[in-house]
């Protein structure tokens, strides 16, 4: 039997119910707006930061792993989906990391000495 996929709306709504707390209550605890939950439970946001993912699992029966799966990015059997997207995803991560790290050996060149004026 496929396991049920929830989406994020689903998925924050049902256990913010079990929890019994508000919207509010949970932006409070969580110090995600309230405004961004109601946006999260009413399927407007879709795809929130990592730190409003990571404020959400402090105060709610979630996991962080659950929440990313219901976005999609994973899935429930946690494997990452395929598809163009991850791999364009991917090659962004690989390329930032080349520049990154380019710009670390200029910085390590150029240093706080060359900044002075001197």
């Amino acid at each position: 039997m496929q396991p049920t996929i929830m989406t994020l709306a689903e998925l924050v709504k049902i256990r913010r119910d079990q929890t019994g707390l508000t919207q509010r209550e949970v932006g409070k605890q969580s110090t995600v707006s309230r405004s961004t939950i109601n946006g999260i439970e009413n399927g407007d946001i879709c795809l929130p930061s990592p730190e409003i993912v990571r404020g959400l699992a402090t105060v709610l029966p979630v996991t962080v792993a659950e929440m990313v799966a219901a976005m999609g990015y994973v899935e429930p059997d946690g494997t990452r989906p395929e598809g163009e997207f991850f791999d364009t995803v991917d090659s962004i991560g690989d390329d930032l990391e080349e520049i990154l790290e380019a710009l670390r050996t200029k910085l390590r060149r150029f240093g706080p000495q060359s900044q002075t004026g001197t």
